[in-house]
């Protein structure tokens, strides 16, 4: 069987697009659900798998799952097969063990002694294994030390048994390549818009066209239920006022905090960015050079301004404000960016910098030296902190009064009158976010507010992020929809927008029909652009994701016409290849290895699967207690 596997390998294809392959233990169906075992799951070559057992797997599957993800709640784990799923590993697990055992595959105590204390998380801050460590993180997960290192003993058999299975695993060289150069290559594309601004003027919407779209899509406008309410915040902020705070006390934090307000030595400066990727061909490297050795002339002798050199020039998102990065300190950039920076005199520009986002051009306008903050410009933010500090202790006790006097029926207007504060209230009816935007409560009080009718005070406080809060509804307003002359406007933009861009598609399929008949005509030629380069991911930068046009981009040959018109942000272009780019053989020689090892793991991961496949096809496997799973 395994012989059989192992020649199957061989002729397995290589067309895999890189960072597309998943590589998953794939566990099919095991058996029928039926059965009377009240203390067994399932057998597996009748051998039981004890409800004991699987409900302590279960239950790990579940903890694992949401100290990664603590929002997923177990009855969303169950329903989505977790039980099925921790199952079919407890039988993959027995098969597994099985095979070994068979086949004379076994790890002894030293492996398994060695494979834990080789485990990071049981080792101490020396990097040596730590009994004690051990013994209490398998506490705290409530594993008993035998189990764990029979499951460690099982893992280690199972890494044998898939090497032993696997091993027999060649890539031959010209295959690697075959995937890389696949991967790697990039093409470009011309293209010639049709904008949908074009017919913007030549498009309508009427009267009927506009009822009719509200109609329609009345959903769109819903307005969900909103509240005013008048609201008495017990936080450290809110009561911050309430304490008095010693210049004195001011000045001793202060100085014992001055480390916090040291401001590090920054400079304000520009750049201009030619782009080009860490992996680029010397070819590309020597042309993003000289043409940032061209525009730094332009700056330097011939003495143009540096800020408009940077828009007309640079490939870096500040290129629009002239290049301008503000104020940054040193450990904010690229290393080898933020060297050259902090190396400059003022009004001095750079020679050409390499980073792993291209070559830059660096201007520094302004520099400042490091410095501890005046006291007078961090007195107030102290103050400010000590004093919610302090009111932290005031919370509860000012709490506990206002309760009182609410039991007793007094208003929150009384109430805040009694212990001089301030009744907040909302200038328009808030929704549930905006709400939750101004409070910050939790999820219960949020929805206990929403909850309460007009008039109505809280009984029980609202518990916030940082504190509480008291509050009275004025009013509520039910869930609405928007009336149609408030959303007029932006319907009858809608409707123009998708005619217009009707009328531009029609106008770019017409050019597209007759580019295929009678070729571009030569008055159009000059209205070409040429995409960036892009690989087979979807991404064009010019035109956006679309997976369909990048899968005919990498099927056509070069100079080809795409028939058809293709949509873009703001309207419709028609394409032709531009250009094949293939990697380089430097290219190749730098990534051999990492290609040759990815094909070779994927060929194994596949091969133990189907290994497994046959181990189950030919157990006998019975499952029990269906209750388990629904």
């Amino acid at each position: 069987m395994l012989d059989l596997i192992r020649q199957s390998a061989s002729s397995w294809g290589v067309k895999i697009l890189f960072g597309v392959i998943i590589l998953v233990f794939v566990f099919w169906g095991v058996g029928s659900f039926t059965g009377s075992k009240t203390q067994v799951v399932a057998t597996v070559n009748e051998r039981p798998i004890l409800v004991q057992t699987f409900r302590r797997a279960q239950e790990r599957a579940i903890e694992n799952i949401r100290q990664r993800n603590p929002d997923v709640s177990v009855e969303d784990l169950k329903a989505q097969g977790i039980s099925t799923q921790v199952l079919q590993r407890l039988v993959a697990d027995e098969l597994l063990a099985d095979q070994g055992n068979a086949l004379g595959i076994r790890a002894s105590d030293v492996e398994v002694r060695n494979k834990i204390a080789s485990l990071p998380y049981f080792q101490s801050q020396s990097g040596q294994f730590d009994p004690e460590l051990y013994r209490r993180i398998l506490n705290s997960q409530h594993i008993q030390i035998a189990e764990f290192e029979d499951d460690m003993r099982r893992a280690i058999v199972t890494e044998k048994l898939q090497r032993y299975v696997t091993d027999s695993i060649q890539v031959p060289e010209w295959e690697a390549r075959d995937l890389f150069d696949y991967s790697r290559e990039k093409r470009t594309l011309q293209y010639l818009s049709v904008d949908d601004a074009k017919y913007m003027d030549q498009v309508n919407a009427t009267d009927a066209e506009v009822q009719a779209y509200y109609d329609e899509n009345k959903d769109d406008f819903s307005v969900p239920a909103r509240i005013s309410f008048s609201y008495l915040p017990f936080t450290p902020a809110s009561l911050a006022s309430k304490v008095e705070v010693s210049d004195e006390t001011l000045q001793q934090e202060y100085e014992a905090r001055k480390d916090e307000f040291t401001q590090p030595e920054r400079v304000k400066a520009r750049h201009i960015l030619i782009q080009l990727e860490q992996n680029a061909t010397e070819a590309e490297d020597q042309a993003a050079l000289e043409k940032i050795e061209a525009i730094r002339t332009r700056i330097v002798d011939d003495g143009e301004d540096f800020a408009t050199v940077a828009e007309e020039t640079s490939d870096g998102p500040s290129a629009p404000n002239g290049g301008d990065l503000g104020w940054f300190s040193q450990g904010q950039m690229v290393p080898a960016f933020e060297e050259a920076a902090f190396s400059l005199t003022p009004g001095t520009v750079s020679e050409p910098v390499r980073t792993p986002f291209g070559y830059h051009l660096i201007l520094v306008e302004e520099r400042e030296d490091a410095q501890v903050a005046p006291f007078d410009e961090v007195k107030d933010q102290l103050k400010q902190e000590i004093a919610e500090d302090r009111a932290t202790d005031l919370v509860s006790n000012l709490l506990d009064v206002a309760l009182e006097q609410v039991y007793a029926g007094d208003s929150l207007d009384k109430v805040a009158g009694d212990l001089n504060l301030e009744v907040l209230k909302t200038d328009e009816p808030l929704d549930r976010d905006q709400v939750q935007s101004l409070l910050l409560l939790k999820q219960d009080s949020l929805n206990r507010l929403f909850g309460l009718e007009e008039g109505m005070i809280t009984d029980t406080p609202l518990e916030t992020e940082d504190g509480y809060v008291l509050a009275t509804i004025g009013k509520r307003l039910p869930p609405d929809f928007q009336p149609l002359d408030e959303v007029r406007d932006s319907i009858v933009t809608t409707i123009k927008e998708t005619k217009a861009s009707k009328l531009a598609k029609e106008e770019a399929e017409a050019l597209s029909e007759t580019i295929q008949e009678n070729g571009l005509p030569a008055d159009r030629e000059s209205e070409l652009s040429v995409t960036s380069a892009f690989d087979r991911q979807g991404l064009i930068q010019e035109l956006g994701v679309n997976p369909e046009l990048t899968s005919k981009a990498f099927n056509a040959e070069k100079g080809d016409w795409i028939p058809g018109a293709w949509p873009v942000q703001d309207g419709w272009v028609v394409v032709r290849l531009d250009d094949i780019q293939s990697p380089t053989d430097e290219q190749w020689e730098t990534e051999k290895s990492m290609w040759v090892d990815f094909i070779a793991e994927t060929k194994k991961e596949e091969l133990f699967q189907s290994f497994l496949k046959d181990l189950q096809e030919h157990a006998e496997i019975n499952v029990y207690q269906p209750d388990l799973f629904k």
